[in-house]
């Protein structure tokens, strides 16, 4: 994983998000998302075929050449997509469980790039 610090900021972009009982609750539309909420980092995803692919959280934390986000930018490859932004949260996990975000911002520091690897203990993913 490649690291490096950048001017973008990204906190306009976090949607606000609720806790829902039941999806009655809200009134459905073509803007609207829904997703499993896991205990990561949320992230800007700018992809771009013929240039600089790479995630950015909210401190500048830039970030390229990972497994989760190379096997992203494989499938995007097989697509027309040239050019897209995802709205996304890093995470970590070992086994079936997310890890807690301070253990995953452990983990994607670490210097050894054995922590950076999918294995069968422990995943790194985008959401």
């Amino acid at each position: 994983m490649l690291e490096t610090f950048t001017d973008l900021k990204i906190d306009h972009l976090k949607p606000n998000m609720k806790f829902l009982k039941d999806i009655q609750e809200i009134q459905l539309t073509p803007q609207t998302v829904i997703q499993l909420k896991v205990d990561g980092e949320f992230n800007l995803l700018v992809y771009d075929r013929n240039g600089e692919t790479f995630t950015v959280n909210k401190w500048g934390r830039k970030r390229k050449d990972f497994p989760a986000l190379n096997e992203l930018i494989n499938a995007l490859n097989q697509t027309p997509i040239q050019k897209a932004e995802f709205l996304c949260e890093l995470y970590a996990k070992t086994g079936d469980k997310p890890l807690k975000l301070p253990d995953f911002i452990h983990l994607v520091k670490s210097d050894n790039p054995e922590d950076h690897l999918e294995s069968s203990h422990r995943h790194l993913g985008l959401d």
